[in-house]
């Protein structure tokens, strides 16, 4: 395994894994998600707080957690890189975001807004796409007190919206199988509304 220090590359013996991608997410001295230009992506919890931004492709080096649905990378260390390569979020369906196909990766959805709901840590939005739900979060921390600014509008209920994160998928049980997932938004402008609901409501028809 081959690890980054000081701008060379040298042999490490132990259970580290080298990894480069572009930031795809995030969250100063939490976490962070790289994904390759084909697809491949992992989480990566560091207390990194360094000034990096979306689409920054960085080298990070940390130890597998066999203990996770997908690939994640525990106390990693971060050589950030002066190269910006963005990753091109995937449209996808909520059947396959449900099946575990694009753990951490930078996925699109569409649906209707179900609800919309601030809390003092992050802003979440329940979109219906066909019979089904999911959850788009907006999440703000103690670390990062620009996210503490940059919280979502109050969108209109019945809203048809788009929305960009990377998607994360929640797994439990024996077998460690997929449950349910979500996607984590980086700002508000990972949101787009498409169509505003229609002014004719039934409180609308009632009061004409």
């Amino acid at each position: 395994i081959d690890r980054i220090m000081s701008g060379y590359y040298v042999t490490d013996l132990s259970q580290r894994v080298h990894v480069r991608g572009s930031l795809t997410l995030y969250q100063p001295g939490l976490e962070m998600v790289l994904e390759t230009p084909q697809g491949s992506a992992v989480q990566v919890n560091s207390f990194e707080q360094s000034r990096l931004h979306i689409g920054q492709v960085v080298d990070v080096v940390g130890f597998p957690n066999p203990h996770q649905y997908s690939e994640v990378l525990d106390d990693a260390s971060v050589q950030p890189t002066s190269q910006t390569q963005l990753i091109q979020p995937a449209t996808v369906e909520w059947a396959d975001a449900l099946a575990g196909h694009h753990p951490f990766q930078l996925i699109s959805m569409q649906g209707k807004l179900a609800a919309e709901v601030h809390e003092p840590h992050q802003d979440t939005l329940v979109i219906q796409t066909g019979p089904h739900v999911f959850s788009a979060i907006l999440p703000r921390t103690v670390w990062n007190q620009e996210l503490n600014e940059a919280a979502l509008p109050d969108y209109r209920i019945g809203s048809t919206v788009r929305v960009v994160g990377v998607c994360f998928v929640h797994a439990g049980g024996p077998w460690n199988t997929e449950r349910w997932f979500d996607l984590q938004l980086r700002t508000p402008q990972d949101v787009i509304v498409l169509v505003a609901p229609s002014w004719w409501t039934v409180r609308h028809l009632l009061y004409v």
